[in-house]
């Protein structure tokens, strides 16, 4: 007998695609069991003419862990990406199909009406976040400084800039990011950039 010795990544790549709920055409990547059920439930009512895949985003941990899933699944899909809490999911937020806290009604006609993604799409709006494209040079540079400095005063003094100028410049790092304020965008660059 052969012992299969996989690495951490691998070990929750599989995992994580193990514990997909597949019913017939649908597949429901999620870690939350009671969001897998009641998607079960509410799918079954319902008849498709096409492959679905409903995706958690807070089930992801970064978009590099999503993007490896990405690569076993069917590109046939359509995708609707569900918003949670996480940062991930407020960035996310313009290609998100619905809200965590929506309405079922809401969701099936969402699912319905097809207000959904293809795999190309989501890789290539995560790849134009975690590439910054929508930021300047300068930004990008705050953004990153931000996340190696604890509080605005050290990035500031980082940057030899103006304290308030530092604060607006996140202010702006943070809309473009769909994030609110300098704490969600730490983390974020924490987690895909720096």
């Amino acid at each position: 007998m052969v012992s299969l010795s996989l690495s951490d990544k691998g070990f929750y790549l599989l995992s994580l695609l193990m514990s997909c709920i597949v019913v017939m055409r649908y597949k429901i990547l999620s870690k939350n069991t009671y969001i897998k059920l009641a998607f079960r439930y509410v799918l079954k009512k319902c008849d498709f003419n096409y492959k679905i895949c409903i995706v958690d985003i807070d089930s992801f941990y970064s978009f590099g862990e999503l993007l490896d899933v990405i690569e076993y699944m069917d590109i046939e899909q359509n995708v609707f990406l569900m918003k949670g809490i996480s940062v991930h999911s407020k960035v996310l937020a313009p290609i998100t199909a619905f809200d965590r806290d929506d309405g079922l009604s809401e969701i099936l006609c969402c699912i319905k009406n097809g207000r959904s993604m293809t795999w190309a799409d989501i890789e290539d709006y995560i790849a134009r976040v975690q590439e910054l494209s929508m930021m300047t040079e300068k930004e990008k540079k705050i953004a990153i400084a931000v996340a190696q400095h604890s509080n605005i005063s050290a990035v500031a003094t980082f940057l030899n800039a103006n304290n308030k100028t530092v604060y607006s410049r996140v202010g702006v790092i943070a809309r473009k990011l769909n994030l609110q304020h300098v704490t969600e965008v730490r983390q974020f660059i924490r987690i895909e950039i720096a």
